[in-house]
């Protein structure tokens, strides 16, 4: 069924990435403890061969009683028994998670699992899911959560946050400059801090805590002072097994599912080990000293690479202050440019730390060890599992929980991403699949064989070659995972493994893709566009292009230059793109729907649709319709009336639409376009009976994080999602807007729906009111994006000017409690609105 998959009738643009070329390094010769060689690789299609044959396991992740609960006889032997069952069932292919970390265990008790395994004829792989024992402390730097403003008098404020260790307490004035900085004294988990400000001389205090995070929670561990001890122990531990024939690949070198969440996104190590190696990186990086001064804007202060490897930046994504703290000094030293590339070469820093320690516990275990395949599990797209040394890591471990619609393009093709991005064969897969990560899970296993099939067809859909239910003999409160359980359950998984046998070229097939850019991606998601062709994500930086409303478009470097990707998100329609003469751009077209260009003297023709069309041979900036500027032109000639008959002075507006006329008509379209979204965004400004404010672009927030979704106004949002109470103020979001005329205005929120359990309580203030309770309210219209609602918060009397509008959470969502909201758009509107998702109000 495959072979028609196979004919790469595309550009090998759809295929490679400018930089990457696929190598045959990912391999190894593995010998088993009867002396027999098994030779294995990872071929283009990120699948593995082993001893010349295609390794595609159906199975499950098995957790043993006798490991994770208690080393009795009895649990010996149901765990003995339930893999007799898995045998009996046609299950030959598990791997052993033992939860409390490999080198917990006692070598013996692995030896006995081992002989077991072997005994029973199965192939296995083994999670070690430990890791350095030294904890992790560092600074965080998150200064748009832990930030209090408007302090206006004298006394004392609590800090609240769990791990803290000391830190750093600084009050500054709204201009940003430095008032006082203090160290931050600690007692458990709490810190109380002196502050001081007026009416007058208003202050905000912003603490940098040092803090010790855990890496259960938060998914990282201390390789910087850890990982020789840890890499010793795991050699003494798990060389003197004897494995076996059945032996395929290791998993998770370090703790299970590692990553950056919560506080780790933010942290900053405090240990010297850290700074090192940091330092080390930096001299690589630049050719001197005053080299990095210059990059990070502190020219004249920082002499040394030492030096640099200790400071720790005062800001985040645009908040907090431009100044770095001295740890060695104690100092503070502001930043001398408005540009700094100090977060980027962090960032940078800390991708190459953790993928180089990740690749060298990898070849620890392949070295001292077993030389078998080593897989990373991925739970977010972090840029270090995208791999480049073949003698390293060679798989990605899917964790795939949710319905068969979400963990294809949420998990599967995602990893399938990342695999394409690394510069060497990666093995895809799947090491956990479920429909819920939920310990509330209402069922046991999968609800029906057919749910069971599409959950792992969907992956194998993303180029999943193997596939791992979760789980295998698991103990509270993980029961209702357990396939074991209900035994019908592994006939399931059997016959979908049986079919598997029947698509002899599977391990030969791996989807295509093309790619928009996961750090902007500007209205695209990853969707599957045809059977074997994948919209991805990529690390790259894609450039905006404007055409027309409706109409989204993006620029991105490819293996043969520049290329534009177009298309709709609603009904499909035709566009007419301005081409010089002389210029025939190609078009290539994806999706189902069969479509064809049409060129003029002129133009260029393209028929769009949600699927995108990519475009080469015009610069991004000829991407330019001409029915849209008309329609320009015609919109800002309907304000030009509407100003007129509320007596504003519309003289510079009427010139420049003359203007844009007149560059339309000779062909100039790139300035006519500039001149009217100026006049445009001015004049609507001025005369329209409302006030639309994105929501992520708040003036203050101390929400959590940015969300995406493309069908969200501007295709992005503001999120609450942290089980953590606020450290020092309540989270909230604050929002400048302007009003042209004094009048009675509805104020509207749209965003997670406000009377959901799912979702905290709200507040809201305009101005200098008392806050008011969101409650008893119900969303407006149909939902939209995400699930997002409209709902109407209230009415107030505004005079003409600027106003801010204040969005405070009281406390955890009822449901989870986690402290959760998303807040996509405020509009605030002195006529009637008929919400209709992200569609503005019409101006009349």
């Amino acid at each position: 069924m495959f072979q028609g998959l196979l004919k790469l009738a595309v550009s090998a643009a759809l295929l490679t990435l400018p930089g990457l070329c696929v190598t045959a390094g990912a391999r190894g010769i593995y010998v088993d403890r009867n002396g027999q060689r098994h030779s294995w690789h990872i071929n283009d299609a990120n699948s593995l061969i082993w001893d010349g044959r295609p390794y595609i396991p159906v199975g499950g992740q098995f957790c043993p009683r006798y490991f994770v609960e208690a080393r009795t006889e009895e649990n010996w032997q149901a765990d003995v028994e339930s893999l007799r069952q898995l045998k009996a069932r046609g299950i030959l292919d598990i791997y052993i998670n033992p939860v409390r970390g490999a080198t917990r265990i006692p070598t013996a008790d692995w030896q006995r699992l081992i002989d077991v395994l072997e005994q029973e004829g199965f192939r296995y792989g083994i999670e070690l899911t430990d890791g350095p024992d030294r904890p992790l402390t560092g600074w965080i730097v998150r200064p748009a959560v832990y930030r209090k403003p408007d302090i206006t008098s004298a006394g004392n404020v609590t800090l609240q946050t769990p791990g803290l260790v000391g830190g750093l307490a600084i009050l500054a004035n709204p201009k940003g400059d430095i008032v006082n900085v203090q160290a931050l004294p600690a007692s458990g988990d709490t810190a109380t801090i002196p502050v001081r400000g007026t009416e007058e001389d208003r202050r905000i205090l912003l603490v940098y805590p040092l803090k010790t995070v855990d890496p259960a929670r938060d998914g990282l561990q201390n390789f910087w002072e850890g990982y020789s001890e840890y890499r010793d122990r795991l050699i003494a531990h798990l060389k003197p097994l004897k494995l076996g024939a059945g032996f395929r690949f290791w998993v998770d070198p370090f703790i299970n599912e590692m990553g950056l969440r919560r506080e780790a996104e933010f942290l900053i190590p405090a240990s010297r080990a850290y700074q090192v190696e940091l330092e080390a990186w930096l001299r690589k990086r630049y050719a001197d000293a005053s080299s990095l001064a210059r990059a990070w804007g502190l020219q004249g202060e920082v002499t040394t690479f030492e030096q640099g490897s200790r400071l720790i930046p005062l800001w985040r994504d645009r908040k907090g202050l431009t100044a770095v703290y001295d740890t060695a000094t104690g100092k503070t030293i502001k930043l001398g440019t408005a540009e700094s590339r100090m977060w980027e070469d962090l960032l940078a820093f800390r991708t190459h730390s953790i993928r180089g320690y990740l690749n060298s516990a990898a070849q620890v275990l392949k070295r001292e060890i077993a030389d078998v395949p080593v897989v990373v599990k991925w739970t977010a797209n972090y840029e270090f599992l995208i791999n480049d040394d073949p003698s390293g890591f060679n798989g990605l471990g899917i964790e795939a929980y949710g319905s068969p619609s979400e963990i294809g393009p949420f998990a599967g093709a995602q990893c399938l991403a990342l695999a394409k991005q690394s510069s060497q064969p990666v093995w895809l897969v799947a090491t956990e699949i479920q429909t819920t990560s939920s310990e509330r899970k209402e069922h046991r296993g999968f609800r029906s064989a057919d749910e069971l099939t599409a959950c792992l067809t969907a992956l194998k859909d993303a180029g999943a070659k193997g596939f791992f239910v979760f789980g295998l003999r698991l103990s509270p409160p993980w029961t209702n995972f357990d396939l074991l359980e209900t035994p019908e359950q592994l006939e399931w998984l059997a016959s979908f493994r049986d079919r598997l046998e029947m698509e002899p070229l599977l391990h030969e097939w791996s989807p295509r893709a093309v790619w928009f850019s996961f750090r902007n991606p500007l209205g695209a998601d990853i969707r599957r566009l045809e059977r074997d062709l994948w919209w991805l994500g990529n690390q790259m930086e894609a450039q905006e292009v404007y055409v027309e409303p409706g109409v989204r478009a993006y620029s991105l470097p490819d293996a043969e230059g520049e290329a534009v990707y177009i298309w709709v998100d609603g009904s499909p329609r035709t566009v007419e793109i301005h081409a010089p003469p002389g210029v025939e751009p190609s078009v290539h077209f994806t999706g189902p729907d069969e479509r064809k260009v049409t060129q003029t003297k002129n133009a260029v023709r393209i028929p769009l649709t949600r699927d995108p069309a990519i475009v080469r041979g015009l610069a991004p900036a000829q991407f330019i319709s001409r029915d849209a500027l008309i329609a320009q032109a015609e919109a800002l000639a309907g304000l030009i009336r509407r100003a007129e008959s509320q007596n504003v002075l519309v003289g510079q507006y009427r010139m420049a639409l003359e203007n844009a006329q007149a560059m339309i008509k000779g062909d100039r379209l790139m300035l006519a376009r500039s001149t009217l979204a100026r006049a445009l965004e001015e004049l609507q400004a001025l005369v329209a009976p409302f006030a639309w404010v994105e929501a992520e672009e708040a003036t203050e927030a101390s929400f959590t994080a940015t969300g995406y979704h493309p069908g969200a106004s501007g295709t992005q949002y503001l999120k609450l999602d942290t089980p953590d109470a606020p450290p020092l103020a309540p989270y909230s979001a604050s929002y400048a807007f302007f009003v042209p005329v004094e009048g009675d205005y509805q104020v509207w929120l749209a965003g997670s729906q406000l009377d959901s359990p799912e979702t905290s309580p709200l507040s809201w203030n305009l101005d200098s009111s008392e806050w008011t309770r969101v409650a008893g309210l119900s969303p407006t219209g149909d939902p939209y994006g995400p699930g997002f609602r409209w709902t109407r918060l209230g009415t107030a009397r505004l005079v003409a000017g600027k106003h801010v509008i204040r969005i405070r959470a009281e406390a955890p969502a009822p449901a989870s409690g986690q402290w959760s909201a998303a807040l996509d758009a405020l509009l605030v509107m002195r006529e009637a609105f008929v919400p209709d998702g992200i569609r503005r109000p019409a101006l009349r």
